[in-house]
């Protein structure tokens, strides 16, 4: 871990904590969206740190639970295990544990598993294959149904040409997103996020 993940970590620890918020919990793909604008909804918690891997997220997730859970949680987490070479298996053990942590600590919250997004692997910093990418959300699709969560399924409004890469209208470094990226992600969530708000 940096000093940026402990760093955000104590802030998000020590913000005041409210039943009706809604966090978006992840990497800096979840840290660089101002989502509380960008879904018209001032109940939204950018809960984003830079780098952090599902590890990250299970040693942090309970500072986010306690001592008032929010009312839906959105996680974007995982490409990062990938970068760092994180075997499926492993991956997927830390992310049943942080839902079985979730779940434990705050019965009533909502949560959605988003699926990795595509990256460009002529840009990204390294070259994760498509089918890595496809193998991990299909993993976390069938452990949402386990968990009987909401899975979204975000890969393929990324890769509009279906060839398994983040379409480059999205993203000028073929990781994260631009301006574009984030309001198709934003159409995304908009409706799930903000029923009921």
């Amino acid at each position: 871990y940096n000093h940026h993940y402990y760093d955000r970590r104590e802030l998000f620890a020590q913000m005041p904590k409210q039943a009706d918020n809604v966090l978006i919990i992840g990497d800096s793909l979840v840290e660089h969206g101002n989502w509380a604008e960008l879904l018209e909804n001032p109940n939204i918690r950018n809960r984003g740190i830079l780098g952090d891997t599902v590890l990250g997220v299970l040693h942090r997730i309970e500072d986010h639970l306690k001592p008032i859970a929010p009312r839906k949680i959105y996680l974007m987490i995982g490409v990062n295990d990938l970068f760092l070479g994180v075997p499926e298996n492993r991956i997927m053990a830390n992310y049943g544990d942080v839902l079985r942590q979730i779940r434990s600590l705050a019965p009533d919250c909502s949560v959605t598993v988003q699926g990795i997004l595509p990256i460009d692997t002529r840009l990204a910093p390294k070259p994760i294959a498509s089918a890595v990418i496809r193998s991990l959300n299909a993993g976390l699709k069938a452990l949402c149904r386990k968990h009987d969560i909401t899975y979204l399924d975000s890969f393929e409004t990324f890769d509009q040409d279906g060839d398994g890469r983040l379409d480059e209208r999205f993203s000028r470094d073929g990781l994260h997103l631009n301006a574009k990226g984030y309001f198709t992600w934003k159409q995304l969530l908009d409706a799930e996020v903000n029923a009921n708000k």
